[in-house]
């Protein structure tokens, strides 16, 4: 879909609860399909399947902002590619919601001959206080390189994943992933931005109990 010298921008709204797009795979299970973008794609739904799909920066590319935004109760991004040759803030932002990413890449020029990574953070979530997230699970994720957080001379520089506000009972679960190489430190693997606990009476937490106990998110490494 698409092209590589002109893309798509792909806008999706869910009329019913479900969207599910599932492209082509080869006899080995890798994605065939792939969509060219030209800027900044957005899906809206309560219930949003991708997979077996290959997402790539087409030369009119123009949105720095992200390359997917996700405004959904949950997501799941299954058996996909991204792949980056452009400057970029983030790849993926999921902006509500839960979500999941299993057995997808992010492949984005790397640091070689004095030249940056081109891509500043891959999976962005939490940047505002209405976003309730309680469970996200990654599993078989792949992001070779980001930009170092020299590049940008402050805390808001490269990570792969970056989030702003707490939320009580927030469940992080990262296995079988390989984010870097060996050299690449944790801070540019997680950067948290604490700019508010952000207290919710959806799950039967208050400021008193918040106070109490101060942390009641998890995150687990497998």
């Amino acid at each position: 879909y698409g092209e590589a010298s002109k893309g798509i921008a792909l806008s999706l709204s869910a009329k019913g609860k479900i969207i599910d797009i599932q492209g082509k795979t080869d006899e080995e299970g890798k994605p065939i399909t792939t969509i060219y973008v030209n800027k900044k794609s957005t899906f809206n739904s309560p219930d949003l399947t991708l997979k077996n799909i290959n997402f790539v920066l087409a030369s009119d590319y123009v949105d720095a902002a992200s390359i997917l935004e996700f405004d959904c109760d949950y997501a799941n991004f299954e058996n996909c590619t991204i792949t980056v040759d452009k400057a970029v803030n983030t790849a993926l932002n999921f902006k509500a919601g839960n979500f999941s990413i299993k057995d997808s890449k992010i492949n984005t020029s790397k640091e070689e001959d004095g030249v940056t990574a081109k891509l500043t953070t891959a999976v962005t979530f939490g940047e505002t206080k209405a976003t309730q997230f309680s469970r996200v699970f990654i599993d078989n994720f792949t992001v070779n390189d980001v930009k170092k957080l020299a590049d940008n001379g402050g805390p808001y520089a490269g990570s792969v994943f970056k989030s702003f506000y707490d939320t009580p009972y927030f469940d992080f679960e990262i296995k079988d992933s390989t984010f870097g190489t060996t050299d690449t430190p944790i801070r540019e693997i997680w950067s948290h931005f604490r700019q508010q606990d952000y207290i919710s009476d959806r799950f039967g937490m208050n400021s008193k109990l918040y106070a109490k106990y101060m942390k009641t998110a998890s995150v687990k490494l497998d």
